[in-house]
């Protein structure tokens, strides 16, 4: 039986409680709505150079395992109008990335384990647009990649790149060569994920602009198309611009130049290195009715010293929960040794539930460069998202 003492604690506990929550209901409204999701991302590529050769399991770089945190409430303000305000997380970590793979590899990466911030930024919208601001997408970032063949997951414009880079060609007397697949080959996409402040335009239709302002002056903007055409057909298309500014990530993957020339405790400034590199992308995508589908990018990188691109086609065909394609990328370098090297790749794709992709590709990377073996690879992977 209780006691009188423990029934009136009680009663006094449950009164707090009650007051409690009265006092918190208000600002129950104006809570946050948060949502968890993600995705994990797993291959097995199978690759050989002509000399090294080797089966591995990788995280797939192309969209790599990710776990994401989203926080948004909209609010109506004083003359009517409606704001959401909202904040995004997204962290990637990637046991054994495919993009750091290198040729004849039986184990894992040493930084397997570590994390990447993909996206950690704030943002309004409203009627006005959305203002964004912390790391998150430049505004040129993906105009390089529209895709609505459904094998996105392992064959587009930068595949190459983000299965292969790490691996090194061979030599036909059976040395390795100092080039990567990597090195050679690649798009050129706006300036990634990096810190900056962002604004998106209100739709004009199917009609999307951005513009978006980085550290050391980066500068990028974007305009984008999707819409359906005709009975059942579907477009898209991107264009983007940017401007590096005095520092910025080579979009390569290599690091970033990271030099302190004027000794004044300040790396990448003005008085440090100035660079004169600027990135042009554009990309167009069909999906017919019936299924057909086309697909080219070509991008630019106007430097001090040269002027890059890369040309990208793709066909391919999609029927119910199954997607096929064929495609082949070309880079030209802009160098004395005027090589241009070659992607090309089929990959499938079954899609047998809304947040799965079950993928195979068989891919050739090419160094057009003499007496240089050609670097080949088996794809087998599946993608759940949640």
């Amino acid at each position: 039986m209780r006691n009188k003492g423990q029934i009136i604690m009680k009663k006094t506990l449950l009164a707090l409680a009650v007051s409690g929550a009265a006092v918190a209901a208000p600002g129950l409204v104006h809570a946050l709505e948060a949502k968890i999701s993600g995705q994990i991302n797993r291959a097995i590529i199978a690759h050989d150079n002509g000399e090294q050769d080797a089966i591995n399991h990788v995280d797939n770089s192309i969209s790599g395992s990710r776990i994401r945190f989203i926080g948004s409430e909209k609010y109506r303000s004083r003359n009517g109008g409606v704001l959401e305000y909202g904040a995004k997380l997204e962290l990637q970590q990637q046991s054994n990335a495919s993009s750091k793979m290198q040729a004849g590899q039986y184990d894992d990466v040493s930084d397997s384990q570590s994390v990447n911030i993909r996206h950690q930024v704030v943002y309004v919208k409203g009627a006005a647009g959305k203002l964004s601001i912390g790391q998150t997408d430049g505004a040129a970032n993906g105009t390089a990649e529209t895709d609505l063949s459904g094998t996105s997951v392992v064959s587009y414009s930068d595949a190459g790149s983000d299965l292969l880079s790490g691996i090194n060609y061979a030599n036909t007397n059976g040395t390795i060569n100092n080039n990567t697949v990597g090195g050679l080959t690649g798009q050129f996409d706006g300036l990634g994920r990096h810190d900056v402040i962002r604004y998106d335009a209100p739709a004009f239709g199917p009609v999307n602009l951005a513009v978006s302002m980085g550290n050391g002056g980066s500068t990028e903007v974007a305009a984008r198309y999707a819409a359906e055409v005709g009975e059942g057909h579907k477009l898209a298309a991107a264009i983007g611009w940017a401007d590096a500014g005095d520092y910025r990530n080579n979009p390569n993957g290599t690091a970033a130049t990271n030099t302190d020339d004027a000794k004044d405790g300040l790396y990448g400034t003005t008085d440090d290195i100035e660079q004169d590199v600027s990135i042009t992308a554009l990309s167009v995508s069909f999906l017919a009715a019936g299924g057909f589908n086309a697909t080219l990018s070509y991008s630019t990188e106007s430097n001090d010293a040269t002027d890059p691109t890369y040309t990208y086609a793709k066909v391919g065909y999609k029927h119910g929960q199954h997607a096929v394609s064929l495609d082949y990328g070309v880079r030209d370098n802009d160098t004395s040794a005027d090589n241009k090297p070659t992607s090309t790749s089929v990959g499938y794709v079954y899609k047998p539930a809304s947040p799965v992709d079950l993928y195979a590709s068989y891919r050739v990377e090419s160094a057009d460069l003499d007496n240089v073996e050609d670097v080949s690879a088996l794809i087998l992977g599946g993608r759940v998202k949640f």
